[in-house]
């Protein structure tokens, strides 16, 4: 039963029970203008101690519950790509309101936190984040550490932006790069010009591409078969996993000619590197470091990071996930320029990306200006060579005529 006070000019209830390990407990709360008030916010305190609710650990962050709700939940379970992106999400929430208490935390607050995070992100990435975050907090209502889930009732908006120039590399900017990559080989690292060419003219995943061993390129067929990819091991090690991304990143990829020689020079070239280095290829890599080691992803993005710092300005830092929306965009942009059956299909650029065709038409899709140019010129086309468009033209200058009259 909870006991009613004044303390000064307002009034505080106490209610002391025990926990599920029958040590003693005490909850209190005051600032309550009238006596009514502070009652009527006991009875509700007294229906979660009933209902199980756990009054020490709501004094906890947000910050600090996702990171104990990821210990228990997520680490160390399922594919090391879908634990990136829950930590991913994890970050992005605890920018926003990871410093709030969770018995603070309510419907309102949470809505205020998306209607923010809208100004910054796009409707598609918040609901898939709030569906993350949404599941986070209901295990919070099982373990009785909140009462309500405060993501389960939200209006999510979010910005309609869609991938800009900044997401892809354009022909000036590659055209730069290539001549600064000139100082790779003169570092005596022509794999690393090899390995921008493949995710340039491939689309491949960073970690696919590191992930590679000799026995994967098919010179013969200009092929490339993409099976396995470099992850992180419990965010240290980094490893060969065949665990792809999805089922469909299991594929085996045509390359072109240009590619495909200077893929084939490079293995030919391999062994006399390795005795220059007094290095070993143990695991049949294509891309080694000249430490002796397999080239892992951060690997390639510092030195890609450091080359464009050398531009001196007029490159800005591009990133290896760049390369596969530049690969994407100009596959989109092939299909809408050519109008007879060699042009590649959404499903053939799906197949070549290892996602969905779902994915590759509501992500990439209008990305490029040129894209949305040609868009609209085929509508243009389309109208003047119809049949009736000579008769709309001219009932078009009739109405144009009167109203000039008028």
């Amino acid at each position: 039963m909870a006991s009613i006070r004044r303390r000064g000019k307002n009034w505080e209830y106490r209610i002391i029970y025990k926990d599920l390990n029958n040590s003693r407990r005490e909850k209190t709360k005051g600032g309550f203008s009238t006596k009514t008030e502070a009652r009527e916010a006991a009875k509700v305190a007294e229906y979660k101690l009933l209902q199980g609710h756990d009054f020490v650990k709501e004094k906890m962050t947000v910050k600090q519950y996702l990171d104990y709700w990821y210990s228990l939940e997520k680490d160390g379970k399922g594919a090391y790509n879908t634990q990136r992106i829950i930590q991913q999400i994890i970050v992005m929430c605890n920018s926003y309101i990871g410093n709030i208490k969770l018995e603070q935390l309510n419907y309102a607050k949470y809505q205020e936190f998306i209607n923010l995070a809208g100004k910054d992100y796009s409707h598609d990435t918040l609901v898939r984040y709030n569906s993350t975050i949404k599941e986070a907090f209901e295990r919070g209502v099982d373990w009785g550490i909140l009462f309500r889930n405060p993501a389960r009732k939200v209006s999510i908006k979010g910005t309609d932006r869609k991938l800009t120039d900044k997401k892809f590399i354009d022909d000036d900017e590659i055209t730069i790069l290539i001549d600064l990559a000139k100082k790779w080989v003169e570092d005596d690292y022509m794999q690393l010009f090899v390995f921008m060419r493949l995710l340039y003219y491939t689309g491949a995943r960073i970690g696919e591409i590191t992930a590679i061993d000799i026995t994967s390129h098919n010179y013969k067929q200009s092929s490339l078969k993409l099976a396995s990819t470099m992850i992180q091991e419990n965010g240290k090690r980094w490893i060969v996993s065949k665990d792809m991304k999805t089922s469909n990143s299991y594929r085996t990829i045509s390359i072109d000619s240009e590619t495909n020689e200077l893929l084939h020079l490079w293995i030919k070239q391999q062994n006399s590197w390795l005795k220059r280095y007094e290095i070993k290829n143990n695991d049949n890599a294509i891309f080694i470091t000249k430490k002796g080691h397999r080239m892992n992803p951060k690997f390639f993005r510092d030195k890609l990071s450091a080359l464009c710092d050398t531009s001196k300005g007029k490159l800005r830092r591009l990133t290896p996930h760049m390369f596969r929306h530049t690969h994407v965009v100009s596959l989109v942009e092939a299909s809408l320029l050519k109008n007879d059956g060699d042009a590649p299909s959404l499903k053939y650029i799906a197949d070549r990306l290892g996602d969905s065709i779902q994915t590759v038409s509501k992500v990439y899709d209008h990305v490029s200006k040129k894209v949305n140019r040609l868009n609209q010129d085929k509508i243009d086309t389309a109208i003047e060579n119809s049949a009736l468009a000579s008769r709309w033209a001219v009932g078009g200058q009739e109405i144009k005529n009167n109203l000039e009259t008028d």
